[in-house]
């Protein structure tokens, strides 16, 4: 594969772990969509409301990376059951030997999605990034 197909790979495998081991729907995106697949319906986007973030990094290189952006939320949002299934954005006390912050899943949170500066890490810039969102649940 090349470094782009290695990198939207490893983004797609980030994007459907489930540390909890339940079936969660998630509607997978990128923008600007590099296939159809990742184009959402307006069906899909009227459905699956909830930004949870967006997943990058690379499982095939020399060296491992798997990173992750919250997606910015409300803390009503906070309380929603979907997030409570899925706690891929959720920052651990946790922290990698140079002190970034640790999700439960070891991914490496690098900050809120809104922010572009996100997806640069050690000087590597991210355009291969899947952003996921969940479908709210009634409690």
């Amino acid at each position: 594969m090349t470094l782009q197909e290695e990198r939207w790979v490893s983004a797609c495998m980030f994007a459907l772990v489930n540390y909890f081991g339940k079936h969660v729907d998630v509607s997978l995106r990128a923008e600007p969509p590099p296939v159809p697949f990742f184009q959402p319906s307006d069906e899909e986007k009227r459905r699956f409301t909830l930004f949870e973030g967006g997943f990058f990094g690379n499982l095939f290189g020399p060296h491992p990376v798997a990173y992750v952006c919250q997606g910015t939320r409300t803390p009503a949002d906070d309380q929603e059951p979907a997030f409570q299934d899925r706690v891929c954005t959720r920052q651990t006390e946790e922290k990698t030997p140079d002190g970034k912050p640790l999700t439960p899943y070891q991914f490496i949170l690098t900050g809120l999605c809104t922010d572009p500066a996100s997806f640069t890490v050690d000087g590597q810039h991210y355009q291969e990034v899947i952003f996921a969102y969940l479908q709210a649940r009634v409690p």
